[in-house]
């Protein structure tokens, strides 16, 4: 896990800082929908960052993330969690006939 710091700066509030949020069954406000080229986007926000801090208030549910948001006027800042996922995983399967015969070539 990582923890980020994200700060967007905008000229005016017509600009949109380019993400969503949604609320994970564990009440985390998730961060998704990051548009490519938005400000957020350029500020390194990643689709399921998990934010920890908004303007400095940690512990928030989705309903304060939302109204921060939308009050929120030129700047914001966000700390959040990001959890690196690894490279996937790649099963071959196998008969069990082909095993067996593995596991008769075996030698100690």
């Amino acid at each position: 896990m990582e923890t980020v710091t994200v700060r967007m700066a905008r000229g005016d509030r017509s600009t949109s800082w380019g993400f969503g949020v949604t609320e994970a069954p564990n009440r985390d406000v998730i961060i998704v929908n990051v548009v490519g080229g938005s400000l957020a986007d350029r500020a390194g926000l990643r689709d399921g960052d998990i934010i920890d801090q908004l303007e400095g208030l940690g512990n928030l549910d989705i309903n304060a993330v939302d109204r921060l948001l939308v009050t929120s006027r030129d700047k914001i800042e966000l700390i959040v969690h990001r959890y690196y996922s690894f490279l996937p995983i790649t099963a071959l399967l196998r008969t069990t006939q082909d095993v067996l015969m593995c596991l008769k070539n075996l030698s100690y």
